[in-house]
């Protein structure tokens, strides 16, 4: 107890959107760059100064 304890969580875990019935915490995220490829889109962002690449579908109106 009382130790600083590194997380790691892989950008593929990562998801957008409300909270689906699943035990969640709100990480927030600078988006650098989207790049839409077709029908998925990867989203490069920076999560406490570490830069993360996510390949999702994003559903736009």
């Amino acid at each position: 107890m009382g130790r600083t304890v590194d997380l790691g969580i892989r950008p593929e875990h990562l998801s957008l959107g409300p909270n689906r019935g699943q035990v969640s915490t709100r990480i927030e995220a600078v988006a650098e760059l989207v790049e839409p490829l077709g029908m998925d889109t990867l989203l490069h962002f920076i999560i406490a100064g570490t830069k993360a690449v996510r390949a999702c579908r994003l559903m736009l109106p």
